[in-house]
């Protein structure tokens, strides 16, 4: 069943715990770089077995597009969470970018030069430049839908998921949004931190609709010192 939402809030972090938050959702988004870099080179390492031992000049630009989505099929067929659908997307997509099937703009004559060009091994340098590396200045993150931004002055963390369908849900199940709700989960609250996130869906509009106030935005997370926010999950601002 479909469900288009949308979440925004922003959450100030205690000036003790900041570092750790920020470590942690930076560790986080490195070691999901490194899982699709390993698992791309995997990937490569199957399309240049078999299917090409002993064979000569072969066009390279069409087959080696389907080989490499009937390698990524299964492993898309067995992903359980949204966080390993995006690992094996972005593996996929790595080694085709290495390889230049998504070149565009390019004549024929230039198509017809580069057919028979056998693709190159996933680099490094092409992950950085698809999924840059993490550093401590680093300040936003994104996976499909959902953005966080970080504030060193203010010490806060901004959530933002735009309105999709099943949008909020994915954006948990995503590597980062997984990270940040277990760093905030981590984090020892004090007078003045804290705060919510507030979100709404199509349902909740249309519900609300032609009543004063009707259809507004629900708390579906809260932190802050004293507050248990699972208890407080999805418990809707208006009043019916």
């Amino acid at each position: 069943m479909s469900r288009n939402e949308s979440e925004f809030g922003t959450i100030i972090i205690p000036s003790a715990e900041w570092a750790g938050v920020k470590k942690a959702i930076r560790d986080a988004h490195n070691r999901y770089r490194e899982d699709v870099y390993s698992l791309a080179l995997e990937l490569h390492g199957a399309l240049h077995g078999p299917r090409y031992k002993g064979r000569r000049n072969v066009r390279y630009l069409g087959d080696y597009g389907s080989a490499l989505e009937a390698e990524v099929k299964p492993k898309f067929q067995a992903a359980r969470t949204e966080a390993q659908i995006e690992r094996v997307f972005m593996a996929g997509y790595l080694v085709s970018y290495q390889a230049g099937i998504h070149e565009s703009g390019l004549s024929r004559e230039e198509c017809e030069m580069i057919a028979f060009r056998r693709p190159p091994k996933p680099q490094r340098k092409t992950l950085d430049r698809l999924i840059p590396a993490a550093t401590n200045k680093t300040l936003a993150f994104s996976s499909g839908d959902l953005y966080v931004s970080l504030d060193d002055e203010q010490r806060t963390l901004t959530w933002r998921v735009d309105r999709n369908n099943h949008a909020c849900r994915r954006a948990r199940e995503s590597t980062l949004g997984a990270a940040v709700f277990k760093a905030l989960a981590a984090v020892k609250w004090t007078r003045g931190s804290g705060g919510k996130i507030i979100g709404n869906d199509e349902y909740n509009i249309d519900a609300g609709a032609g009543i004063e106030g009707g259809g507004g935005g629900y708390v579906t997370k809260a932190f802050g010192p004293g507050r248990k926010e699972e208890k407080v999950a999805w418990v809707r601002t208006v009043g019916w």
